[in-house]
């Protein structure tokens, strides 16, 4: 992302942050200065439960309806699967998908 960041800003990106919880986030304030609405975290064990534990087909929805054209997604490998089959569902093509390991 920092490399994206002095060629333009990444605003028609978006990105599916998934974690365990809260700390095992890295560089949170980073990724949300760079992001801003556009970031989303996703815990499967928040404390308290506040976050999304799953990104659900609406939220991808309203994201492509947004006009984002970059998903940033990163996670394990089956949240990746799970990610690009749903997102390849709503239209988005795999080269607007940058998968972040």
């Amino acid at each position: 992302f920092r490399e994206q960041v002095p060629q333009g800003d990444l605003s028609d990106s978006t990105l599916f942050f998934d974690n365990r919880n809260e700390k095992d986030i890295f560089l949170h304030e980073e990724l949300k200065s760079m992001f801003g609405e556009k970031y989303t975290d996703i815990l499967s064990e928040p404390t308290p439960p506040t976050q999304p534990a799953f990104v659900e087909m609406k939220m991808l929805k309203e994201e492509v309806l947004k006009g984002t054209s970059l998903f940033y997604v990163c996670g394990p490998d089956n949240f990746i699967e799970i990610m690009l089959e749903n997102l390849m569902s709503l239209g988005i093509r795999k080269n607007q998908v940058i998968i972040e390991e």
